[in-house]
């Protein structure tokens, strides 16, 4: 039997809150044009949608912290905005060696290389790991075209949401098992395959015996799911949601008469957190932060809703060294 994670619980929980309650609101005024088959949104750059501040740090920071003599260096480019079509395979991953460990990373391109190869280790050393995962859903930024229910959706939300806010132990595999189906990308005998284009920023800093690394992702909007998720630039670090994850929890909705017509997933402000070993060039924690907000189209008989709503996928990964 497939294991359904927290974040298809969570897709279900939301799906569940918004066209149920359509279904039972059928009488209130509400906007009966049918939804438009799925498009795929095109973006360019603007300065109205940068999210560069005047805060952020330059091109290259280097910072020296003398309490505790660490080394921090960050690396930082424009934020960019990117639509992901299904089977997009534009972005090639290159194949990254680990750095030495006497020579720290300190370029945006060395620190993602350096993070491919200690993600990727995980999956071929195979040193065994726990991990734990929960679901955030922002039920303040909720929004349904249906005025009433757009009123009372974070009530209801809030008395579910603690179900999937708690953090969740899922154990995980044993030194030498398997670790391809439970450590990103979950399915994939590789773990990261990250490029500088798809990343925001990197920064690495030195803590003596390990590295602390953290990726902060370029915005993307997937529209629609692809079959493969990893042809995403979120699916080459990140567990994304693909057509077949969607299509296998809208079968529960089947039976009340429910069908969705769009379903598109706006990713910003994603990160990931990494702790890496110097000795052995592995990660030994990582903390992703999947940031989204997806956007749906459904028909309940007749009855068709427009609904937005905002999901934080996060797991903890330790890693046994």
């Amino acid at each position: 039997m497939k294991k359904i994670s927290l974040r298809f619980l969570a897709l279900l929980l939301s799906m569940a809150l918004v066209f149920g309650l359509a279904a039972c609101s059928k009488n209130e005024p509400a906007s009966t044009t049918e939804a438009e088959t799925t498009e795929i949104e095109t973006f360019t750059d603007e300065p109205t949608t940068q999210e560069v501040t005047t805060e952020e740090a330059p091109t290259q920071d280097l910072t020296t912290a003398v309490p505790d003599d660490t080394t921090t260096v960050t690396t930082t480019a424009p934020d960019v905005t990117s639509t992901t079509k299904p089977g997009d395979t534009s972005t090639t991953a290159t194949t990254a060696t680990t750095k030495p460990a006497s020579a720290a990373p300190s370029t945006k391109e060395e620190i993602i290389e350096y993070f491919n190869a200690a993600s990727n280790k995980v999956k071929t050393d195979k040193p065994g790991f726990t991990y734990k995962d929960r679901v955030l859903i922002d039920k303040s930024k909720v929004k349904i075209s249906n005025g009433l229910l757009n009123a009372i959706a974070p009530t209801i939300i809030g008395f579910a949401e603690s179900s999937f806010s708690n953090w969740t132990d899922k154990g995980g595999p044993a030194k030498g098992a398997n670790h391809n189906n439970s450590y990103p990308v979950e399915g994939k005998d590789w773990s990261s395959k990250l490029t500088p284009a798809v990343v925001k920023s990197a920064a690495c800093t030195d803590k003596g015996s390990t590295y602390e690394i953290k990726i902060v992702m370029n915005n993307e909007k997937i529209s629609p799911l692809p079959r493969d998720a990893s042809t995403t630039n979120h699916g080459k670090a990140f567990n994304i949601m693909s057509k077949a994850d969607l299509d296998d929890g809208l079968q529960s909705f089947e039976k009340w008469g429910i069908s969705i017509s769009k379903f598109d997933l706006d990713v910003s402000g994603s990160t990931i957190t990494a702790t890496v070993d110097k000795a052995s060039g592995r990660v030994t924690k990582a903390t992703y932060s999947l940031v989204t907000m997806a956007d749906m189209t459904a028909k309940v008989t007749a009855f068709t809703v427009d609904a937005s709503v905002p999901l934080t996928f996060e797991s903890e990964y330790i890693i046994a060294k």
